[in-house]
């Protein structure tokens, strides 16, 4: 009986540990997506591409936090999760812009692009 109890406790454990894994996880996923498709249409090379994995981690980061405070009802209305969202990524995106080293307007067509396939990966 203790044992079955124990094996039952364990198993309850190590499935919350999975869950609260599965988005950073995600993320990574994500990230790593992105980066692997700035590599192949911007050219860029290992340090790049790692650079740029690493800040659009930070950018989904950010977005999460925004989203917790949001939840939290630390903002007023929408505008306000707006602007705090905005505040948060405009120096990773000015970061992601510098490392990939293209005009803005050329980085947003692939952040949109790209984007709209990470949203896919959520399915």
């Amino acid at each position: 009986m203790l044992r079955t109890l124990l094996l039952g406790l364990m198993l309850i454990a190590g499935f919350g540990f999975v869950q609260a894994q599965a988005p950073q996880n995600m993320m990574e996923k994500k990230a790593s997506f992105y980066a692997e498709e700035a590599a192949k249409e911007f050219g860029l090379k290992k340090k790049q591409k790692q650079k740029v994995y690493e800040l659009k981690l930070a950018q989904m980061e950010a977005n999460r936090e925004v989203t917790k405070r949001k939840k939290a009802g630390e903002f007023a209305d929408d505008a306000a999760v707006k602007a705090a969202r905005q505040a948060a990524q405009k120096p990773i995106v000015a970061d992601l812009i510098d490392v990939i080293g293209v005009p803005k307007k050329e980085f947003y067509a692939f952040n949109k692009r790209v984007n709209q396939e990470l949203q896919k990966l959520n399915k």
